[in-house]
């Protein structure tokens, strides 16, 4: 088990699958963070961060 887990998702309506989803997730980890995305691509826009190298 790890300390930490993520996963992410759109989760509207929340639904079975979902939840299996979270369950099986939060069995492997002792804290688990759950990221929401959006799904309205009209909020997404370029910035000048997305064209930085690394």
């Amino acid at each position: 088990m790890v300390d930490v887990g993520v996963i992410h998702g759109r989760f509207q309506i929340l639904h079975l699958k979902h939840m299996e989803y979270l369950l099986a997730a939060k069995m492997r980890c002792k804290k688990l963070y759950v990221g929401i995305s959006n799904p309205d691509d009209s909020y997404i826009k370029e910035s000048e961060n997305d064209k930085k190298t690394f």
